[in-house]
C-alpha cells in the first residue's frame, strides 16, 4: 500500500504540476482526482493545505473539510494506520510542490478566462500535501484468514508435537519393555542353564521340549538327542511322578526314585513335577525338576563315618590308657618266664609267644591312639620327589623281597608341596606296603607313582596316584575301605587306611580309591598346591 500510494501521489503531483501550467479549472482537477480516487481500494484522496483543510478531494474527502491535523513533519513519504469510524485505513501522505508555467506557455495553452481555476493557482509555491487513504478491509479479511490459517497450523503443530511426544514416549517405553523382557528372558535362561538341578519341560504328549545341561548330565544324553523324545523312553521312572500329577491334580514335591539311564547304574533322584498352565488354566505341558541325591548320600555317608571315627577316637583314647599298663606288666612277666626257663623248653617258647602277642597288641593300641589323636599338621615347603624318595627308602626291603618294581612319573620340575613331611611320608609308606601285599600273588608286580597338576576353579591341585597291578578291590567294598577295622587281609587291623584318610583330610585334601581298567587298584590323593604368592 505504501508503494501504491507513493506511485499514486507521484502521478498526481505530475498531473497537478501540468494542470497549473495549463491553468486547469477546479472542475478539471476535481474530475481527475475523482477518476483516480474511484479505485475500489482507495477510501479517500485529498489535496490539503498546511492547516489540513481539503482543497480538492475525492471519495470521503469533502472539499473544505479538515482531513489532517498535523502535517508539519510530513515532508517525505509517510505511511500509517488510522481509524476512521470503526474501520482502519492505511494513510499515505507526502508534501508536494507546484510551480507556475511561463507566460508564453500560458498564452499558448490558455483556456477560457471565465473558467480559470482559482483554488489551485492561488496555492502555487505554498505548502501542499497529497493524502491517500486505502481501505484495509481486504487486508483485515486476509489477516483474519491468515490468523485462522496460523491457528489451524498451530493446532496441527501442537497435535503433531503431542503425537510425536506420545510416539517417542511409547517408543521409549516399548524399547525399555523389550530390553527388560530380553534381560528377564536371558536371566531366566541363564538360571535354568546353571541351576544345579535337572529341569525337563514337555508338551501335553510328554515329549521333551526343553532340557538343561544338568539334566543331560544326570541322564547321560546330549540336548540334541533328548529333544523330541517321549519322557517314558528317556526316564521311565518319571512316569510315577506324572501319574501322581494327573491323578491328584497337585504338584509333586521331592519324590525319591531310583532311575536307570541307558546301561549306567541307577541313580537316586528327588523329582518334583507340576503342570504348566496358561492364563485360562489350559494345560501347556509338564515340567520336571530332578536333583541327584548321589552326592548327598555320599556326604551323609561321610558324616556318619566321621561320627563313628569321633566316637571310636574317644573310646580308643580311654581303652589305650587302660590297656597299655596291664600290657606292660604282662610283657614283663613273659620276659621273666622266658629268661627263667631253658631256651628250648616249652615254657620258654610259650613265654616268647606271649611276648610277641603283647607287642602286637601294643602296636594296635598305638594305631588306635594315632587314629584318636588330633592331627597337628606342621606344613613345610617340601619337594615332592624328596617325599617319594624318603618313603621309597623305608619300603625298599619289602619291594626287593616281593620282587616289585617302583616307577615314579612326576611333572618336570617336581612341584613343591606345603605338607607335614613326616605325616605324608607315613601315608605313602602305608599305601606302598598295602600295594606290595596286594601284588604278592600277581605275575606282574608293578607299583606306579604318578603326579599330575590340574587347575580346579581358582586353585591348582596336585593329583598323586599310587597304582598297583594286583587284583584290585571288590566293587562292593570300595566305599568301606577307609572305615576303621575294615580290612581284606587275614592279619590286618583295618586301621591303616583310616589313618591315611585322616592325614589327607588334615592337609585339606581328599583321597579316593578306584579300580584300574586293566586290573589293580588306584589310590588318588588330591592336595592343594600353594599359590605363587604363598
Amino acid at each position: 500500500m505504501l508503494e501504491k500510494g507513493d506511485a499514486l501521489i507521484t502521478a498526481l503531483e505530475s498531473a497537478l504540476q501540468t494542470g497549473t501550467g495549463f491553468h486547469w479549472n477546479d472542475a478539471e482537477v476535481t474530475f481527475l482526482m475523482r477518476r483516480v480516487g474511484t479505485s475500489k481500494d482507495i477510501h479517500a484522496l485529498a489535496l490539503v493545505d498546511e492547516e489540513g483543510k481539503v482543497i480538492l478531494g475525492a471519495g470521503e474527502a469533502a472539499q473544505g473539510s479538515t482531513f489532517a491535523t498535523d502535517l508539519s513533519e510530513v515532508n517525505t513519504l509517510r505511511g500509517e494506520v488510522i481509524t476512521r469510524g470503526k474501520k482502519p485505513h492505511f494513510r499515505v501522505s507526502r508534501r508536494i510542490f507546484l510551480s507556475s508555467a511561463s507566460e508564453d506557455e500560458h498564452n499558448r495553452h490558455r483556456h477560457d478566462t471565465s473558467d480559470t481555476s482559482t483554488l489551485l493557482t492561488e496555492r502555487i509555491s505554498r505548502p501542499l500535501w497529497l493524502i491517500a487513504d486505502y481501505d484495509m478491509e481486504a487486508i483485515a479479511v486476509a489477516q483474519k484468514a491468515e490468523r485462522q490459517h496460523m491457528l489451524v497450523l498451530a493446532g496441527i503443530l501442537i497435535l503433531l508435537s503431542f503425537l510425536g511426544w506420545i510416539s517417542a514416549y511409547l517408543a521409549r517405553s516399548y524399547m525399555r519393555s523389550r530390553r527388560l523382557a530380553q534381560e528377564s528372558a536371558l536371566f531366566a535362561a541363564h538360571i535354568v542353564r546353571t541351576l544345579p538341578a535337572g529341569i525337563i519341560a514337555t508338551d501335553t504328549e510328554t515329549c521333551v521340549t526343553s532340557i538343561n545341561p544338568e539334566a543331560c548330565r544326570i541322564m547321560g544324553i546330549t540336548e540334541e538327542e533328548a529333544l523330541g523324545l517321549p519322557l517314558r523312553a528317556l526316564a521311565p521312572a518319571f512316569e510315577e511322578a506324572l501319574h501322581s500329577i494327573l491323578t491328584d491334580k497337585k504338584p509333586v514335591l521331592d519324590m525319591e526314585i531310583r532311575c536307570a539311564f541307558g546301561k549306567g547304574k541307577a541313580l537316586p533322584l528327588a523329582v518334583s513335577a507340576s503342570a504348566l498352565l496358561d492364563s485360562e488354566e489350559s494345560s501347556l505341558g509338564y515340567v520336571f525338576i530332578a536333583r541327584d541325591l548321589g552326592e548327598i548320600r555320599h556326604l551323609q555317608f561321610e558324616l556318619r563315618r566321621r561320627d563313628r571315627l569321633a566316637a571310636l577316637g574317644t573310646l580308643a583314647a580311654g581303652v589305650a590308657h587302660e590297656v597299655r599298663n596291664p600290657l606292660s606288666a604282662i610283657k614283663g612277666i613273659a620276659r621273666y618266664f622266658e629268661e627263667s626257663n631253658p631256651s628250648e623248653s616249652v615254657d620258654a617258647e610259650l613265654a616268647q609267644t606271649l611276648g610277641q602277642e603283647v607287642s602286637r597288641l601294643d602296636r594296635v593300641v598305638g594305631e588306635l591312639l594315632d587314629l584318636a589323636r588330633p592331627d597337628n599338621i606342621q606344613r613345610v615347603m617340601t619337594p615332592l620327589d624328596a617325599l617319594i624318595e624318603r618313603a621309597h627308602r623305608m619300603v625298599k626291603p619289602a619291594l626287593q623281597a616281593g620282587g616289585v618294581c617302583l616307577v615314579v612319573d612326576l611333572p618336570k620340575p617336581p612341584p613343591q608341596v606345603a605338607v607335614d613331611a613326616d605325616r605324608l611320608a607315613q601315608v605313602l609308606i602305608n599305601l606302598f606296603l598295602n600295594a606290595i601285599e596286594a601284588m604278592c600273588e600277581s605275575e606282574k608286580r608293578l607299583l606306579t607313582v604318578r603326579g599330575t597338576i590340574k587347575q580346579q576353579a581358582y586353585e591348582k591341585i596336585l593329583q598323586l596316584d599310587v597304582e598297583d597291578s594286583g587284583p584290585g578291590i571288590p566293587a562292593g567294598k570300595l566305599q568301606d575301605i577307609f572305615s576303621p577295622y575294615f580290612t581284606t587281609k587275614s592279619q590286618g587291623t583295618g586301621l591303616g587306611l583310616s589313618i591315611v584318610h585322616k592325614i589327607i583330610e588334615a592337609h585339606d585334601g581328599i583321597i579316593e580309591a578306584k579300580n584300574a581298567v586293566g586290573g589293580g587298584c588306584i589310590m588318588s590323593m588330591h592336595l592343594p598346591l600353594p599359590s605363587s604368592g604363598e
